[in-house]
């Protein structure tokens, strides 16, 4: 194998399970009684255009506000509502944005303690080192490297692997995909537990690819050597339909916004600004909007056009160095326009509405 691609970023990143996040954030950085779990929005409404919203939660519970953010996923309720009610205002072409389509793709994950993988892995440097390898047809594989992830690249599949939990647990994604079944209806829970069975795709990968993969989903009867392995490595490795939204046409409806990764920021800062009042909200929000939409639909795109390339299935095919020119200029949108520009240029555009 040789490389054709290894590049090193000035930026860094910090792999956190999503839960320890959660956990810390509510236990150390929230005032009591500000953070109530267990709740699941059911409806809202608003008296008037600038009135309070009320909402009402599964559990029979309300309560009142005066802005509603939905931070709530791909599955957001608030995102659902907001694209409902445009389409009883009149405008139908709404009602694509309110359910999150499939991309073709599913996904094998497995969560494993990094103590528990055979010496055979621990010790490989591919853990921690950038590296990148290249082949396809599912004989060779590309490895690259980015912010510490590992890819592994094969025709239609491909495997990403990347530590989290300040290094202790191994998170391995194993992707198999259908491109002519992209933006179709996904037939079943998103989410179930893995039947290794279902990873037949990996069988005529190399050993060193399909041994990983063996010990990193516990494979009791294995695809490749048919070796029973007797101790138990991932706890519950799932098997998802990867999903995603078509590009959004708003984020601001009213007084109600949708967030998504490092909105927070910019929204947190517009109103927390002096200006911003409840007659001045609404300013606020469509200078969020009017920032950040465009960044978020734009990250939408890449992430939706990189897994066909790792699969070799994008306008480059496989063209080594048409990848790998995509590659060096793939997370350039990180460095051209940072959170402090976006949030300069978010309050300029509020107070030249207020002005």
């Amino acid at each position: 194998m040789s490389a054709f691609l290894r590049f090193i970023t000035t930026d860094t990143a910090v792999h956190f399970h999503r839960a320890h996040l959660v956990d810390a954030v509510a236990e150390h950085h929230l005032p009591k009684d500000i953070a109530h779990f267990g709740k699941r929005l059911t409806s809202y409404s608003q008296s008037g255009q600038s009135g309070p919203i009320t909402l009402q939660f599964a559990d029979g519970s309300s309560a009142n506000c005066d802005l509603l953010v939905g931070c709530d996923g791909i599955k957001s309720f608030v995102r659902h509502a907001m694209m409902e009610k445009k389409v009883a205002e009149g405008l139908p072409d709404f009602s694509k944005y309110m359910e999150p389509v499939w991309t073709g793709s599913i996904a094998y994950r497995a969560l494993v303690p990094v103590d528990r993988l055979p010496k055979f892995i621990r010790e490989d440097p591919q853990l921690t080192k950038p590296l990148t390898y290249c082949g396809k047809d599912k004989v060779y594989f590309i490895l690259i490297i980015h912010l510490g992830n590992t890819i592994m690249i094969g025709n239609m599949q491909h495997i990403m692997r990347y530590c989290i939990s300040q290094s202790t647990t191994l998170n391995v994604v194993a992707f198999v995909s259908q491109p002519e079944l992209s933006d179709t209806v996904y037939d079943g829970p998103w989410a179930t537990e893995c039947d290794s069975t279902e990873l037949d795709a990996y069988s005529n990968w190399e050993p060193r690819v399909s041994e990983f993969l063996k010990v990193s989903f516990n494979v009791q009867t294995c695809f490749v050597y048919r070796l029973t392995i007797p101790r138990k490595l991932a706890e519950k490795p799932m098997k998802w339909a990867i999903h995603d939204l078509r590009p959004l046409p708003i984020y601001v409806s009213e007084n109600v916004a949708l967030v998504g990764d490092a909105d927070a920021y910019i929204l947190a800062n517009l109103l927390g600004h002096p200006s911003t009042a409840l007659d001045t909200l609404s300013h606020a929000l469509k200078a969020y909007e009017h920032v950040r939409l465009p960044l978020a639909n734009n990250v939408r795109t890449i992430s939706r056009n990189t897994g066909p390339m790792f699969e070799f299935k994008s306008s480059s095919g496989d063209d080594y160095k048409a990848i790998k020119s995509t590659m060096e200029h793939q997370w350039d949108w990180m460095s051209a326009d940072g959170v402090e520009e976006q949030l300069q240029k978010a309050l300029s555009k509020m107070m030249e509405a207020l002005n």
